[in-house]
């Protein structure tokens, strides 16, 4: 009995070997040449026209194109950005000072609060599991107490003690929902949502 169900194991072997040959050719007809496809794609990119405008985090809320106008962003060629720099130079050489910029409106200010908001969720969320944990003792060592009095001074630590979890699991509660409402905040004071993420 093993030497037929060796036989077999090695017939099927066998089979699978040539099945894998044949699949193999038939795959390989079509050979694609890399090289060749390496200087197609290298000139499809030289026919391709080099856009004028170059746009990068300075000056992404500058920008601005004469007809098209988008919600937080304006876009302009650089050789409008070029005579808006000669335009604001004094008569003497000098550009002139920028005016300071809304905090609201910068990334970092944004950034600041969604961290302050992810570290007061995380902070609490921990605070209520341990808390939920005593809690939790406290039950148990309410029903395990036989004299009445210790389980009325248990049962008053437990009143005060849950309605300030409750608390705490409201505050919880409102700061995921701030944390949810940041993006449409952020989307309605114009900033980029990637200064959220």
């Amino acid at each position: 009995m093993k030497k037929v169900i060796k036989s077999f194991l090695s017939i099927l072997v066998c089979f699978f070997f040539i099945l894998n040959l044949s699949c193999m050719s038939l795959y390989s007809k079509g050979d694609v040449d890399l090289v060749k496809l390496k200087k197609k794609e290298e000139e499809r990119r030289k026919k391709l026209k080099k856009p004028k405008l170059i746009v990068n985090n300075a000056n992404v809320n500058t920008i601005k194109v004469p007809v098209k106008k988008y919600s937080f962003i304006q876009m302009e060629s650089v050789e409008d950005d070029e005579q808006e720099k000669q335009s604001k130079k004094e008569p003497n050489g000098k550009i002139e000072k920028k005016e300071p910029k809304d905090p609201e409106k910068t990334r970092e200010y944004w950034q600041e609060l969604k961290k302050k908001l992810e570290f007061d969720i995380r902070t609490l969320e921990e605070g209520v599991r341990n808390d939920q944990l005593r809690l939790n003792k406290m039950y148990s060592d309410y029903y395990s107490m036989s004299l009445p009095f210790q389980k009325i001074n248990i049962k008053d630590q437990i009143d005060k003690f849950s309605d300030l979890l409750e608390k705490d699991k409201l505050k919880l509660q409102n700061l995921k929902k701030d944390m949810d409402s940041l993006s449409d905040k952020a989307r309605k004071a114009g900033v980029p949502p990637g200064w959220i993420r």
